[in-house]
């Protein structure tokens, strides 16, 4: 677990500082830190957040504005692949749990 927490922190500062430098507006907004001890449990809600994040990421690779930024573009798709990887791996989890 915190392989992935140390890996989506890193993502997250590469795709935010990419958004920032192409003069898009990054919007953060700070989730709900889970506290709970099962691990089952904790892993659906990185699942779930990982899904949300990615749901957006797939969205904004359809935004006309962003198609106008070829580096960005880059960055999203690597951001795209990296999220639905670490989605499959949780989910790879959830089912040895």
């Amino acid at each position: 677990m915190m392989d992935q927490a140390i890996e989506k922190m890193k993502h997250l500062s590469y795709f935010a500082e990419d958004v920032a430098g192409n003069g898009l507006d990054p919007r953060f907004e700070a989730g709900k830190v889970d506290m709970s001890k099962a691990i089952a449990q904790a892993l659906q809600k990185a699942l779930e957040n990982l899904q949300g994040g990615l749901g957006r990421h797939q969205k904004l690779q359809k935004d006309n504005e962003t198609q106008k930024h070829a580096g960005f573009v880059i960055n999203l798709d690597l951001t795209v692949q990296q999220e639905e990887y670490q989605a499959a791996e949780i989910k790879d989890w959830l089912k040895k749990k």
